[in-house]
């Protein structure tokens, strides 16, 4: 039951602690007031956010397509007001349990903002990576604890990693779907403007690339995109185009123009499977 204690290093030292001598306390130099005096951290009020689990670690496995350098970062929220002194969490990193450094997430007073970077050189293969507040870490306590507990209750949404200096070739660009479009009425220019998914086009859209003239003496256009976009339409810059096309917008299909209108004046289409 010591109540007292002193730090020193030989020839300099603290004042005598002489209260908040207990289990799990910690101890740092604070010399602002021109005497090496102490501060206190309790570990046990670094809970961990609900993000994390009950043990305070947070842990993903990562596919690393090629070998390279990579830029680590993360989408993340941790709000609070800047303003008032919340100013940000300190996470270390262990890559396959190895600690690679440390990770800063700034306080908002919104959410899903970017972390600081980590650069890291990685083999190709799955890795497993750990974001944690390490209590057995001298400078994720004292950071942390320098700017408030609330900084610590940190959610995380996106894992980051950017090949930055590698072998680009081995990276698969994004799948796309690929849609058809056969000018069956012989518009002299072929556009599409689609929306709803990750990515759309502002009016009047973009151009489709020609592809062939089928059988039946027509002009095929083709375009590729993002599997999420749900929506499209086709139109000849000059008043034609066909209703939104808000179904079957699937990899592989084919639209050509009907007969029919509707009340709009709006070409209805019908749909092929593209090769068949």
């Amino acid at each position: 039951d010591t109540p007292n204690i002193i730090f020193n290093n030989g020839s300099e030292q603290t004042i005598d602690i002489t209260t908040g001598v207990e289990d799990n306390a910690g101890f740092y130099l604070d010399k602002n007031t021109g005497k090496w005096t102490v501060g206190t951290w309790t570990n046990t009020t670094f809970k961990p956010s609900d993000a994390d689990t009950a043990s305070g670690t947070f842990t993903v496995k990562v596919d690393i397509p090629s070998d390279g350098v990579y830029q680590m970062s993360v989408i993340h929220s941790n709000q609070g007001d800047p303003t008032a002194g919340i100013t940000a969490a300190i996470r270390s990193v262990y890559i396959d349990g190895k600690d690679v450094g440390t990770l800063v997430f700034p306080a908002m007073s919104f959410g899903h903002q970017l972390s600081s970077h980590l650069r890291l050189t990685l083999k190709a293969g799955t890795h497993e990576v750990t974001v944690k507040y390490a209590t057995e870490n001298w400078y994720d306590r004292n950071m942390s604890n320098a700017h408030g507990q609330k900084d610590n209750n940190v959610t995380f949404h996106m894992f980051q990693f950017a090949l930055i200096d590698g072998d680009f070739s081995q990276i698969e660009p994004p799948a796309k779907k690929t849609i058809y479009f056969s000018n069956n009425k012989n518009w002299n220019e072929v556009k599409i403007h689609y929306w709803g998914g990750s990515e759309g086009t502002s009016w009047p859209g973009v151009s489709m690339e020609y592809v062939e003239t089928n059988k039946n003496g027509e002009k095929v256009y083709k375009f590729e995109l993002d599997p999420s976009v749900p929506n499209v339409l086709f139109h000849n810059g000059s008043g034609q185009q066909t209703v939104d096309i808000t179904t079957g917008v699937e990899d592989g299909k084919g639209f050509y123009l009907l007969d029919e209108k509707d009340g709009e004046g709006k070409f209805k289409v019908g749909v092929y499977n593209y090769g068949d």
